[in-house]
């Protein structure tokens, strides 16, 4: 897919401007961090007719 690892922001108006259906949903570390960065697309699916988006932060601050 042309949207892996696109800044969600570019991605989110390119298919809202194609009438796309689509979801997201973002991912977390499991270590104890903050999310600072953009989120970026990491996966892609289809489920059920809608694209489906994981999302996840492309920097983290330890805490």
């Amino acid at each position: 897919m042309h949207w892996l690892g696109k800044r969600w922001s570019e991605v989110q108006g390119e298919l809202t401007d194609l009438k796309l259906d689509f979801t997201s949903q973002i991912t977390y570390p499991d270590k104890k961090v903050i999310p600072c960065g953009d989120l970026r697309v990491a996966r892609v699916s289809r489920k059920k007719g809608k694209l489906v988006f994981v999302l996840l932060h492309d920097k983290y601050q330890k805490y």
